[in-house]
């Protein structure tokens, strides 16, 4: 099984096995982390722990519309949803939420879901969202994820952005959970779930 491994400044480690192409994995390597993306003896790719779980926060409405278009598309939210294993998980229900660029939420905008492709992958057109204020101090930016699979723990989730200058303080933030920015409009971020 063919493995390509490509690091980036930030430390993020890509691995791309066979038909899968880039969709096995945002890992992440950090002190005393265990996530970076390994092979078993008998060459086995493990994409390393299920990704981390988050608050959903106040503002989840069920019954977003199943769209690929959240808002007004300068932004393009993509990734796979897989297994431990890299395997892809075709199906997999993915569904986010944000606030808009000045950091409110709205009832009826910034909400959708998608159904994963055959190779797991989803994408999403948006922009990015704004902070806001929360009690004395502002959230770093960032998308609420839901995902999941049959077989598979559902995940609750937020996503953060690279160099937000709230992410040190923020009582929920977590460099796991730093999206990729493969260019400054394109971001993203490969969900690995858990068997139930």
């Amino acid at each position: 099984m063919p493995t390509e491994l490509q690091f980036t400044r930030r430390g993020f480690l890509w691995v791309s096995v066979g038909a899968l192409a880039g969709a096995c994995g945002t890992r992440r390597e950090g002190a005393g982390s265990s996530d970076a993306t390994t092979a078993t003896h008998d060459g086995t790719v493990l994409c390393g722990p299920p990704t981390g779980a988050d608050i959903e926060g106040p503002y989840y409405l069920a019954g977003s519309l199943e769209t690929g278009t959240l808002g007004p598309g300068m932004l393009t939210l993509r990734g796979a949803v897989m297994d431990a294993r890299c395997q892809p998980l075709p199906g997999a229900m993915v569904d986010v939420w944000q606030a808009d660029e000045a950091g409110a939420y709205a009832d009826d905008h910034y909400r959708a879901k998608q159904r994963a492709g055959a190779d797991g992958g989803y994408q999403f057109q948006t922009t990015k969202p704004g902070n806001y204020l929360n009690g004395a101090q502002y959230r770093p930016a960032h998308i609420h994820l839901k995902a999941s699979a049959p077989g598979f723990r559902p995940l609750t989730t937020q996503l953060y952005f690279p160099e937000d200058p709230y992410n040190g303080i923020d009582p929920w933030f977590e460099a796991a959970r730093l999206v990729f920015m493969e260019s400054s409009s394109v971001a993203r971020f490969d969900v690995v779930l858990a068997p139930v």
